[in-house]
């Protein structure tokens, strides 16, 4: 990216707001992502945010009309014109989808070209194993570890916690 000699990267569409210098800065275009031959039509999985009410939430009746109206087409439709990929897919809002970025000139319907892959169930200990990396992570920001040794301490201490699991 940075010596603008990149031939293909996969990753979010929201990429476009995380480096927009950085995407004005040289010519690119979206294309939808290959596809496996015993999958034809199906491309990556989506990388959705999640929102939810806790149970300690002092204002649950008026967090769930926020919730609600985040839902809605016409909030879906305004972030998709953005560039926002929309949770909500009626043609309308997926019409508009980048109309009103600043990379309206690109082909961004390719985000929509297959259809997501499912995102798979997560297994009862998977935030346990998160945790595990998430605690090398911060070890590697504060500068304490580098990089290939956190991941390979997390992925050892991971592979212990799973067995351990199995074992219970």
């Amino acid at each position: 990216m940075k010596d603008r000699t990149v031939a293909m990267y996969p990753y979010l569409s929201s990429l476009i707001y995380a480096w927009p210098r950085e995407m004005q800065a040289f010519n690119w275009d979206w294309a939808a992502l290959p596809q496996f031959k015993n999958n034809m039509g199906v491309g990556s999985q989506s990388y959705p945010t999640y929102f939810g009410i806790t149970k300690r939430s002092e204002h649950p009746d008026e967090a769930m009309e926020v919730l609600k109206y985040l839902l809605t087409d016409q909030f879906q439709a305004s972030l998709a014109e953005k560039g926002i990929m929309p949770v909500v897919k009626t043609k309308d809002v997926i019409a508009n989808f980048g109309k009103g970025s600043p990379f309206k000139n690109r082909r961004m319907q390719a985000a929509f070209h297959n259809k997501f892959a499912p995102i798979p169930p997560m297994a009862i200990y998977d935030q346990d194993i998160v945790k595990i990396y998430t605690q090398y992570a911060n070890s590697v920001n504060q500068n304490a570890m580098d990089l290939n040794t956190a991941f390979g301490k997390a992925e050892e201490d991971a592979v212990k916690f799973i067995q351990a699991f199995k074992m219970k």
